[in-house]
């Protein structure tokens, strides 16, 4: 893969943990087939308050939560 093709998933993917846009976030989840999206301490250090915990919840099932830690992981719908 190209190195623009790289950053070009990377920011797709910060998307899809930061954007309050649910209808781009579900279009990033389809178009890399994303079924489960996880969230644990390295995605809340990274992405801090920006993190859109609420909407990420809201696209699907919570398969497992911690609520010690605050990892948790969605099933996609």
């Amino acid at each position: 893969s190209s190195a623009a093709s790289d950053v070009y998933k990377r920011q797709d993917i910060m998307s899809i943990y930061t954007s309050q846009d649910e209808t781009q976030v579900r279009a990033l989840l389809t178009e890399y087939g994303v079924s489960y999206i996880f969230v644990g301490s390295k995605e809340r250090e990274k992405y801090e308050d920006s993190l859109n915990n609420a909407l990420l919840q809201s696209l699907g099932e919570i398969v497992f939560m911690d609520e010690d830690s605050g990892t948790y992981i969605v099933k996609v719908d």
